[in-house]
């Protein structure tokens, strides 16, 4: 949906009601006393509405217009100005709704996007969390069976070298005995018996130690790896979702600063078309005046030479001023008082 305007349309609605054509026309009033004690001739337009009959190109082909005078404070021909003020505020709390309505849905999605994003984030790192855990059970059941394997092994070793050093011993003595041998020869193959087993257990014990080093080492590294892959894959995540964080970012800026441009543009149209309306209502009212014979001066605002005083006019009917008010600070300019009224006339 765009952002529109339709003042073109609605000012030639309010040009012609119930076939009535608006004239606008320019009245003298009677010369007002400013605060200062000058006199000021000031000068008002006093909109008036006659039945006309239109040709098919929408011209007047007949009619009059009334006259009258008023104060500078009230002229009539606010009433069409104010119906064109109406309509602006309108249109732009309609863009001003139009545009918010869009910034609050591209929030709530960006809104929606974060959330569905750290969902999965979180899912991710209790993944990899889940997976070390696994890792680590499965290694420390592999390093307790090892250590089981190799301690059963030097067992059996032992309890084999503890066995054979007995039946040696048995045999030793039985045939020492009968070769009649006893004393220091006795003494001697037992004290080479026992060493040759001492020397026996330590090998066993040796190679029992090494085994369950190495087993253990083999645990810790493939624990470290273990752990290592776990930390680059929550980084690598991390990293990831951080990236996507920022382009939600981005996409959600981008979407406000288009809405926020097409508010401008679509205001600024309206704005355009505003005082495109007033201008035309001024031009309207001065041609009626030279018909009319009023000899009062014709101001063109059309002339960018009157658009800072235009806008000034328009920022102080927005502030509150009343129209005396505004009449007292527009004169420091040292306007005429045909150009003050046509300004002042725009917006009051």
């Amino acid at each position: 949906m765009a952002l529109t305007t339709n003042y073109a349309d609605r000012y030639n609605q309010l040009k012609t009601n119930n076939g009535a054509t608006v004239n606008v026309v320019k009245k003298d009033t009677t010369p007002t006393t400013g605060t200062s004690g000058n006199t000021t001739a000031v000068k008002t337009l006093t909109k008036t509405t006659t039945p006309t009959n239109t040709d098919s190109t929408g011209n007047v082909s007949s009619g009059s217009t009334s006259s009258g005078s008023s104060n500078y404070s009230s002229g009539s021909g606010s009433s069409y100005t104010s119906q064109l003020a109406a309509l602006l505020a309108q249109q732009q709390a309609q863009n001003n709704s139009y545009a918010q309505s869009q910034i609050d849905a591209a929030q709530s999605a960006a809104n929606n996007n974060y959330q569905s994003l750290q969902n999965a984030y979180n899912q991710n790192l209790s993944a990899y969390d889940s997976n070390y855990a696994a890792q680590q059970q499965a290694l420390q059941e592999s390093l307790a069976n090892s250590q089981s394997s190799l301690q059963s092994a030097a067992d059996k070793q032992l309890q084999e070298a503890y066995i054979s050093k007995m039946l040696t011993e048995k045999n030793l003595q039985q045939n020492l005995t009968a070769q009649g041998l006893s004393g220091g020869a006795s003494e001697s193959a037992n004290a080479s018996l026992l060493n040759n087993y001492g020397t026996n257990r330590n090998s066993i014990n040796t190679s029992l130690n090494s085994g369950l080093a190495s087993v253990q080492s083999d645990y810790g590294a493939s624990l470290a790896e273990a752990l290592q892959n776990l930390n680059s894959a929550k980084a690598s995540t991390a990293l990831t979702n951080y990236s996507n964080q920022a382009q939600i970012a981005n996409d959600l800026a981008s979407n406000k600063v288009s809405s926020y441009n097409n508010l401008y543009d679509a205001n600024s149209a309206l704005n355009s078309t505003y005082s495109n309306a007033l201008l035309s209502q001024l031009a309207a009212s001065q041609a009626a005046s030279a018909n009319s014979g009023d000899s009062t001066p014709v101001v063109d605002l059309s002339n960018s030479k009157y658009t800072k005083y235009i806008n000034e006019v328009k920022q102080l009917n927005t502030n509150g001023y009343s129209k005396d008010q505004a009449m007292g600070l527009i004169d420091r300019y040292g306007l005429s008082d045909a150009e003050q009224a046509a300004l002042l006339n725009l917006y009051y």
